[in-house]
């Protein structure tokens, strides 16, 4: 299996992008108990692989408008 090879600051800086330069807004999005990612806190999501892959899809879910 390969490593999944987004770091954490790549991952914020998607946030980042979604938020239209928002570092506050992703900031606070990554500090926020989300439902979608099992009430786990994105900044919580970033020490495995796996972990940033799940994070990774539901940062482009969010882009593309399926949640709000």
């Amino acid at each position: 299996m390969t490593e999944y090879a987004v770091t954490g600051e790549a991952l914020f800086t998607k946030a980042c992008e979604i938020f239209d330069g928002d570092t506050q807004l992703a900031q606070e999005l990554f500090n926020t108990k989300i439902p979608a990612l099992g009430n786990i806190k994105p900044n919580q999501l970033l020490k495995t692989s796996s972990e940033r892959k799940s994070l990774s899809e539901y940062l482009h879910k969010l882009e593309h408008g399926e949640y709000s």
